[in-house]
């Protein structure tokens, strides 16, 4: 028996998906390699060693080119189950908005005749009046993260009360996040100058706790979370918050978490936040929204300009492109039958149940054939949650349970990411789940040939 040759070596399916992810003479090269080790271990062995089998030499030479390659971005199928795992990033984006971002990128970009100095300004108020119109906000400031934002909305904060003094903050116990980001909002705070003051307990929180702070705060800050309600935690509602901000004459800040521009009934947005009295909105565009990566201050025009006229202000801005990518997004969101068309987000929360199953049941037959499964089948799910504590957004949807043939689910899950584009799925006890939720219809193909290279 001889080990396996070079040729037989690239016609393996896992190679060729990293010559199709990577790069034919990377792979060729390390294959080369690898074999050669092989080789000398074979004659410095003794005559019985048993020799690796073909498969098994794919295995060794994805590993060795994995753990030398530097981490990059990698198309992805999401097929968790969830709007935002924490393995992937940026949400995908609408073609419109791709496009406009594409041609904009292929050459310089100007707004309307290139003459005189570049200027937004143009491009900010078609952004500003289109969310007006969706969420009755008198002015909107795109920021390059939902962070900076945060940042720019206390600094403007802490310069309305005077030169070295510091704006004092009040929010509730049972609020103090730490953010989408990342970022924990007391380490803001402290970073920029604003004290905090805590109000009520972690579990319960009451209008009187509001009522009940010194005289000298500056805002009231409300962060929105699901798990709140999830976890029986008692909070006032921002409608109620904002009635007592407004007796003080002080602004109330609300961050939305990862809700979207507008909801449904049970969820807090940008647009019911602002009906409720929120005198300052801070939403990430790349989340429920399904737009581009930036955030975007919404609400009152006064604060909003405060902010704009802020030395901060041109350290957040948001490129050409992302705003762009905005505009095109909001313009999809103001004809709504377009937009649950052409959103994919949109798609993935209105996808039907019979399209879910029919698509799964596709899927399972045909990977069922693959040489890494050992059997498939498909399962209804009545109610899943799809998200994090961010958002709890029940919704019916269907599997495709994968046993694996010969390896761990982790192994299987393993092997799909490491393709282009990656697949990644979720390991349960002894299979590995593949959520039709989130995959977009425009991916069963590449889904099914993940399983297949």
């Amino acid at each position: 028996m001889n080990l396996p040759t070079i040729n037989e070596i690239l016609e393996v399916p896992l190679v060729k998906g990293l010559i199709t992810k990577l790069n034919r003479g990377e792979v060729v090269s390390t294959a080369l390699l690898v074999l050669g080790e092989l080789a000398l271990q074979t004659k410095e062995s003794a005559l019985d060693m048993s020799l690796p089998t073909v498969t098994e030499v794919a295995d060794r030479i994805a590993v060795k080119l994995l753990q030398n390659e530097p981490a990059r971005l990698v198309p992805t199928i999401n097929a968790t189950g969830h709007l935002f795992p924490p393995e992937l990033g940026a949400v995908p984006l609408a073609s419109q908005a791709i496009n406009v971002m594409t041609d904009l990128a292929k050459d310089y970009a100007a707004m309307g005749r290139p003459v005189g100095k570049w200027d937004n300004a143009q491009l900010l108020r078609s952004v500003e009046s289109l969310i007006n119109k969706l969420a009755g906000a008198e002015s909107v400031m795109p920021v390059n993260t939902a962070t900076a934002g945060w940042a720019l909305v206390l600094h403007a904060l802490n310069k309305r009360t005077g030169q070295n003094v510091t704006a004092p903050v009040a929010i509730s116990r049972g609020q103090m996040f730490e953010l989408p980001s990342g970022c924990r909002i007391t380490d803001i705070l402290q970073e920029l100058g604003c004290s905090t003051i805590e109000v009520g307990c972690v579990n319960r929180t009451t209008t009187d706790d509001f009522s009940s702070v010194s005289e000298n705060v500056r805002a009231f800050l409300y962060i929105y979370c699901a798990a709140e309600k999830e976890s029986g935690r008692v909070q006032p509602t921002i409608a109620e918050i904002s009635k007592i901000a407004k007796l003080r004459k002080i602004p109330l800040i609300v961050d939305i978490g990862l809700s979207g521009l507008i909801g449904g009934k049970d969820t807090v947005s940008a647009a019911s936040a602002l009906a409720d009295g929120a005198d300052v909105v801070i939403m990430r565009s790349g989340a429920l929204f399904g737009g581009p990566v930036c955030g975007m201050i919404l609400g009152r025009k006064t604060f909003i300009d405060q902010c704009r006229e802020d030395l901060l202000a041109k350290a957040t801005l948001c490129s050409p492109y992302l705003l762009a990518a905005l505009e095109q997004t909001l313009l999809l969101y103001s004809q709504p039958d377009r937009g649950v068309n052409s959103i994919p987000i949109e798609q993935i929360l209105h996808f039907s149940e019979a399209n879910l199953a029919n698509r799964a049941q596709r899927i399972q037959k045909q990977i069922a054939v693959s040489d890494w499964v050992e059997s498939a089948q498909t399962e209804i799910v009545e109610q899943s949650t799809i998200d994090n504590q961010w958002l709890s957004i029940k919704l019916p949807t269907c599997r495709v349970v994968v046993k694996p043939k010969g390896m761990a689910p982790l192994e299987l899950n393993k092997r799909l990411t490491q393709g282009a584009p990656a697949v990644l799925g979720t390991a349960a006890d002894d299979v590995l789940i593949l959520d039709m939720r989130t995959v977009l219809p425009s991916q069963d193909i590449a889904l099914v040939e993940a399983f297949l290279r």
